[in-house]
């Protein structure tokens, strides 16, 4: 949650341990350090979400008509849109911690979705093949950041919530 609301540089393992009630040392305790606690809040999420990304894109990439964009966004916002359906409050936190890494090309990112990265760039190879491989790694990486960046801001818990949602994914 502190991660979610207050940033990535701003909340200390201090700050941590005591929301947690926790003593002193247990964030050292137990994840060796606040990016162990960091790889640990990753993952936690990103071992359903990733795999679900891989399975949609496969899909597509098995089916022998050519993908379109809207196919390419969905692979992506599908699963996050079941992760915020499954746990609305904390699959929004944990999208709110992607954007942050996202937002600054962060390597625990690039590690975590490499394989989901690399079939949805066979995909958009697939939908537009005269395009440069730059050019559709540039406007991929834009899209996705876009897309975890306007769902990490989903207004969880009110009136226009599921209809936000909905309309990113549609």
């Amino acid at each position: 949650q502190l991660f979610a609301d207050e940033g990535l540089e701003a909340v200390s393992v201090r700050s941590i341990n005591k929301a947690a009630g926790a003593a002193p040392a247990a964030v050292h305790y137990h994840f060796g350090s606040k990016e162990g606690l960091l790889d640990a809040v990753l993952a936690r999420r990103g071992v359903t979400v990733m795999p679900r990304i891989i399975q949609l894109s496969d899909d597509h990439l098995a089916r022998r008509r050519k993908p379109t964009a809207r196919d390419i966004v969905e692979c992506v916002a599908v699963p996050y849109r079941e992760l915020l359906d499954q746990d609305p409050v904390k699959g929004a936190r944990w999208l709110r911690v992607v954007a942050q890494l996202s937002l600054v090309g962060d390597k625990k990112l690039e590690q975590l979705g490499a394989p989901a990265a690399s079939k949805l760039a066979d995909l958009a190879h697939r939908a537009y093949p005269q395009a440069d491989d730059d050019v559709i790694a540039t406007r991929l990486s834009l899209a996705i950041n876009a897309l975890i960046q306007m769902m990490g801001r989903a207004p969880i818990g009110t009136d226009q919530d599921e209809g936000f949602r909905q309309a990113l994914v549609d």
